[in-house]
């Protein structure tokens, strides 16, 4: 079965076998991170619950505000935070929103692949 706004586990288990995306999961449009995956990861192990609701509720957060801009700049695709050790990636999904923590070793060919994972998605939840 899929649910709106949740990639399918296969797609989950291609992501999270790359050694550059240390978590994976889908932001609903309440900011509600859902159905996730995560790898063990020394740095990311000691964020609690709140803290994960809390990333996923900012991330969302700043989506919907760039969207304000759409009409001006056109339709935003996805957003991309570098931070010193990680990088997060949300790009949206319908009314969701697929969110990826990665080491920084996120290259072009990675990025590629998950726009295309998001697009191929958003088409089988929209159709």
């Amino acid at each position: 079965m899929n649910i709106p706004g949740v990639i399918a586990k296969k797609s989950y288990d291609e992501l999270i076998k790359s050694d550059a995306i240390v978590f994976a999961g889908i932001i609903n449009e309440h900011g509600n991170l859902i159905n996730c995956l995560k790898s063990s990861d020394s740095h990311t192990e000691h964020l609690n619950a709140d803290d994960w609701a809390s990333i996923a509720i900012q991330s969302m957060l700043t989506i919907r505000m760039q969207m304000d801009f759409d009409k001006k700049l056109g339709d935003l695709q996805f957003s991309f935070h570098r931070r010193k050790t990680y990088s997060i990636y949300v790009a949206l999904m319908g009314d969701s929103a697929m969110f990826l923590i990665s080491k920084n070793n996120f290259d072009a060919d990675l990025a590629n692949k998950l726009e295309d994972l998001t697009r191929e998605e958003t088409r089988q939840i929209l159709n």
